[in-house]
């Protein structure tokens, strides 16, 4: 919108501008699928992520961090992390064979004052999400200037460092050549499962060196074990061996735990047609097409951090990598570059970092006119791309949703801290992408049957608050899918909406005031198994009118509401007190306000600086002496009055503007008139 004005020296000007506008929708909601992994990398190597680098040897601090990070992580409805604990040959956890991580006090070998996995399953099972335990199989060092007191006595390199390849960067991994280092894998994994009840086990492409391994690095061992192969396929069945070994222990250690891979995004350079780049099949020897193939692996993540269109175009790769993965039965859950996005601020990055970490990912950089021949070719072909955005990262999660018949089951983003770091990821994918809970997918070649339904549901007060719950005689690890709605419905017609998915735990209670119920409410709970089987439905519960409930008057659900509308309810209870929420997403995975318990039913929007022609959900509960009852069901409202003008230019105390402005604004889209003043005070 562009206004002239000729005569700015007058003291007050008032007119209107009669404005016409289309109305446009852009299209019906979305039904959001049922199942879907929604995950993020959690990177602790050289404290990436977490936990952070001002924290190291302050526990609570890390835990306050981490509790922070898995509540926004709730908030947003993603259902899974892969925190990184074993980065280099060192553990975050309590290892039988390896030292504690120097990223958790700054010194390999320093015991922390806590268990940070056995915390992190904790909290994140509290809030519905699993861990699968990032693992980096062969990795020494993150940083190259690895001189004295970098190793703990007991770390593996100084016990046996004739099991170690030394690149000329001063990298420095385990030989996968030598068959006792692949039984030392094992050997890890094994002594984590047996300890720790994670939900997976992940490893990341750190397999030989993307700075390409010489062939004197292991001549010996493929003089021993070559056994007339190529070199090249030789160092591919080392890991193809590896992560059979390592499925195998998964197996009988406990099969439930599921194993994933995120392999270089392309997997081989013309692989599809139109793809080019890095040839991770022979340069770092990996070869997930024979993990499929061996039925050695759960699922793969590849590493697509491209955007649509180029050389190494995201959607061309998701149609290959999903038609591939679904040949062999597998699942597929592709790694997005959410790390790319620039905003509040930048993500910094090292050239150092850059050769020396592969979780900064400087290998997917196309700009390369400062780096060296090899990282050229590291890095593609630099093709015309689409620009990353926060609608791009949508786009990737539409093109994945558009192969699920191809078992595209999920997106895992890159990295953890981008979810805080870049404005809008969070709101953005709630309020487009992620707007429900999402069970897992499930994996029907995993030998798990469907659990038993929970049963005996009853509302409790635990310390104050009322909580649902239940008793179920189920297998360790087991979670809960809990379902509501007002209608009148079947209790399978009602888990069969997810719409009605409304929360999930791993214990056997939940907090009323994740859900919204009224007097008419129906509940309905399901367990589902480590590996995805749901069972069938809980009997149907009824909200226990006994409760402290509240009913909802004005506005009525669904109103067009002028600025001057008054929110109102009911409850019968002597003496309670209310609080009442107002968000823009119907599940209020983000809420716009919460107000303090106030003693009044009724509470006006004008002070709450609503925005206009915004449709808003709204909810109440109430609290007596005994405890504070559960959020009351919500209404929708929108505001009838106009969204407020934003003035654009000339900037806020701009100097030397014309005597004859032109004044822009972004203009409301529904009002029918526009009342423009100038005034000199």
């Amino acid at each position: 919108m562009t206004l002239v004005l000729h005569n700015h020296r007058a003291s007050l000007i008032s007119f209107f501008l009669l404005i016409f506008f289309t109305l446009t929708q852009d299209g019906l909601a979305q039904e959001m699928p049922k199942r879907e992994l929604r995950s993020t990398w959690i990177a602790t190597v050289s404290n990436i992520d977490w936990p952070k680098n001002a924290d190291k040897g302050n526990p609570e601090a890390q835990k306050a961090d981490l509790i922070e990070m898995l509540e926004l992580y709730q908030s947003i409805n993603l259902n899974t992390i892969f925190l990184q604990v074993r980065p280099e040959c060192d553990a975050l956890y309590n290892s039988a064979y390896e030292p504690w991580s120097r990223y958790l006090t700054g010194n390999q070998g320093t015991y922390p004052g806590y268990d940070p996995l056995q915390f992190a399953i904790e909290e994140a099972h509290k809030r519905g999400i699993e861990v699968h335990a990032w693992m980096n199989p062969y990795r020494i060092n993150a940083s190259t200037s690895d001189g004295t007191g970098y190793y703990d006595p007991e770390h593996v390199y100084v016990e046996h460092p004739d099991w170690a390849m030394v690149y000329a960067s001063g990298r420095k991994i385990l030989n996968p050549g030598k068959p006792e280092v692949m039984q030392y894998i094992g050997m890890v994994v094994r002594d984590l499962l047996s300890k720790y009840a994670v939900d997976g086990v992940h490893f990341d492409d750190y397999f030989y060196s993307y700075d390409g391994t010489p062939v004197e690095l292991d001549a010996a061992e493929y003089l021993l074990y070559g056994d007339n192969m190529s070199l090249s396929d030789w160092r591919r069945h080392n890991i193809n061996r590896m992560i059979d070994t390592v499925y195998r222990v998964i197996q009988e250690e406990n099969p439930q735990v599921r194993f994933g891979v995120s392999p270089f995004g392309i997997y081989k350079n013309g692989v599809p047609s139109g793809i080019n780049g890095l040839d991770a099949y022979n340069r770092i020897y990996c070869d997930p097409l024979a993990w499929l193939e061996a039925g050695n692996i759960d699922y793969l993540t590849p590493q697509q951090y491209w955007p649509t269109g180029g050389g190494q175009d995201f959607e061309t790769l998701t149609n290959w990598w999903a038609d591939t993965i679904h040949h062999f039965g597998r699942h597929y859950y592709p790694g997005h570059g959410t790390y790319r996005l620039s905003s509040n601020p930048p993500l910094k990055k090292t050239r150092q970092e850059d050769q020396m970490l592969h979780e900064f990912k400087g290998y997917f950089d196309h700009d390369s006119d400062n780096y060296s021949y090899l990282e050229k070719q590291l890095k593609g072909t630099g093709d015309p791309v689409a620009e990353w955005t926060l609608s791009q990262i949508g786009l990737q999660i539409e093109i994945v949703r558009q192969n699920r018949e191809e078992n595209a089951l999920g997106s895992v983003f890159f990295s953890a801290k981008d979810f805080q770091r870049v404005t809008g990821l969070a709101d953005y994918l709630v309020q487009n992408k992620y707007t429900q809970n999402a069970l897992w997918p499930e994996m029907t070649w995993k030998a798990d049957p469907a659990p038993t339904a929970p049963q005996n549901i009853t509302a409790t007060d635990v310390l104050g608050e009322f909580f649902l719950s239940w008793t179920h005689a189920g297998e360790a690890n087991t979670r809960y899918a809990i379902y509501s709605t007002t209608q009148n419905l079947s209790a399978a017609n009602i888990i069969s909406d997810v719409a009605n998915l409304k929360g999930i735990t791993f214990n056997t209670q939940y907090p009323f005031t994740g859900l919204s119920v009224s007097a008419d409410t129906r509940i309905v709970i399901t367990a589902i198994s480590p590996v995805g089987a749901e069972s069938n439905p809980s009997a149907i519960y009824l909200v226990d009118v006994n409760l402290p409930l509240v009913s909802l008057l004005e506005p009525v659900n669904n109103a067009i509401i002028p600025e001057t509308q008054i929110l109102s309810w009911e409850s019968g209870l002597a003496g309670a007190t209310y609080q009442f929420q107002i968000s823009v997403m119907e599940n209020f995975s983000t809420v716009t306000f919460t107000s303090q318990w106030i003693s009044d039913t009724t509470a006006a929007i004008l002070p709450l600086g609503l925005n206009g022609e915004t449709e808003y959900f709204w909810r109440v509960r109430a609290k007596t002496d005994d405890a504070a009852g559960p959020w009351s069901e919500s209404y929708a409202f929108t505001t009838g009055y106009p969204t407020t003008p934003i003035l654009n230019s000339p900037e806020n105390l701009a100097q030397n503007i014309s005597t004859t402005p032109v004044i822009r604004w972004t203009a409301t889209n529904n009002a029918d008139n526009l009342v423009v003043e100038v005034a000199e005070s």
